[in-house]
């Protein structure tokens, strides 16, 4: 893509907008910078950018479907560069299109740009995880590589320093797999799919197709990882044109597999899976997919047995965050849908009080408070709160899991 002279509109001003417009600003591209929040030109970053240049985009009125396109005000834009955050079907991003401009995200121009193979790796629940375990173990084993995507720093931000020799691990979320065209990685992982972010992709047919676009572009050169275990995914394979490689937890798969309480990649013994410092069925499967990954990128199982014997997690999943008056306090507030709420009941050993509740994203809470009555008593308690309680307290009285006495 040819950016001296051209002019992008940057659409949504928080940390991806702020590293696109720096890049396209420095490769001399005349930059417009769009946010429904205007607060955010009061941010030292955005006054920066303006002073490199760019210009705010407040020339069409929320009356932009009745606006004058032969007003020459309107600049001619190449593309829109969206940032995850705002929905491809954003009434002024719709508009755009509908007058045949280009709307690709920040991890796309990123991925334009970058010289590094990308590992990518999404799924509903477990992504930052298995990224940060990743990163940790390229480093452990003298791999110069960068953690990016969804887990903070974005893809672009990293185009400038990052050779053909490094490894760009990437987590990447269904909002961000919403505007990408040729993204394609070298390595592709999905971990699972389970109902999550319906309030924005509407059907779970949409949030599994999203989910599938990680792979769309991907020939017998690349590598998609996927999870046996998981029906969904595991149908992934019999369209992609990739190699496939798989991990399970409960079958010998052509990948990374779990048996006799140890782990294997193709028949080779790689770790006892007693020598994982993160606790879990789920943290199993995330370590399988580690390995399987790790191994397509050529790292040795010594390196991955340090690696995963050294990992003690990552922050707000299922976090041991100190004892008080003799009761642990866990900090899992990362578990956003109902899948990874399950997953964290399951890793509980002792008498817990669960504390649910936040924004409500049109899911079906049956399933959390089916697997709090076969707890065996482990939940002893659940405190509901926040803008789903009530829906929360509606799922728990149709299980059976209900006291309103008080």
């Amino acid at each position: 893509m040819k950016y001296n002279g051209e002019n992008f509109l940057v659409f949504g001003i928080k940390k991806s907008g702020i590293a696109c417009a720096e890049f396209l600003l420095n490769h001399d591209a005349f930059v417009w910078l769009y946010d429904d929040d205007k607060e955010v030109f009061n941010c030292p970053e955005v006054k920066t950018l303006i002073e490199k240049g760019a210009k705010i985009f407040d020339n069409i009125s929320e009356n932009y479907e009745n606006y004058d396109e032969r007003n020459n005000s309107l600049p001619d834009f190449l593309a829109i560069v969206v940032s995850p955050g705002v929905p491809i079907d954003n009434q002024l991003l719709v508009w755009f299109k509908q007058r045949g401009k280009r709307i690709i995200g920040e991890i796309e121009l990123g991925y334009l740009n970058v010289r590094a193979p990308v590992l990518a790796v999404s799924g509903t629940n477990g992504k930052t995880t298995v990224c940060t375990l990743l990163h940790k173990a390229f480093l452990l084993c003298d791999k110069k590589a960068y953690l990016t995507g969804n887990v903070g720093t974005p893809l672009i931000s990293i185009v400038e320093n990052a050779r053909s020799s490094d490894i760009a691990v990437t987590e990447v979320s269904s909002f961000q797999l919403e505007s990408v065209d040729k993204f394609t990685p070298h390595v592709g992982v999905l971990l699972n799919i389970s109902e999550d972010h319906l309030d924005r992709h509407y059907s779970m047919e949409n949030y599994v197709y999203l989910k599938k676009r990680l792979f769309a572009g991907m020939k017998s050169s690349e590598y998609a990882v996927l999870n046996y275990d998981d029906e969904r995914v595991k149908n992934f394979a019999k369209d992609l044109k990739c190699k496939v490689y798989y991990f399970s937890s409960v079958k010998k798969v052509f990948g990374a597999y779990f048996a006799d309480g140890k782990i294997y990649f193709l028949d080779e013994e790689v770790l006892d899976a007693s020598d994982l410092t993160i606790k879990g069925e789920h943290n199993l499967s995330n370590a399988l997919a580690c390995v399987c990954a790790l191994k397509l990128f050529g790292v040795d199982s010594r390196g991955i047995k340090k690696a995963l014997s050294d990992f003690t997690g990552v922050k707000y999943r299922i976090e041991n965050v100190g004892k008080y008056n003799g009761v642990t306090y866990y900090n899992d507030s990362k578990s956003t849908n109902v899948d990874a709420c399950v997953k964290a009941i399951a890793a509980m050993s002792e008498k817990t009080v669960l504390i649910l509740g936040g924004e409500d994203k049109n899911q079906d809470y049956t399933a959390i408070f089916t697997a709090v009555k076969n707890s065996n008593g482990i939940i002893d308690y659940v405190v509901l709160t926040g803008e789903n309680r009530y829906c929360l307290l509606q799922s728990a009285i149709k299980c059976g899991w209900a006291d309103l006495s008080c």
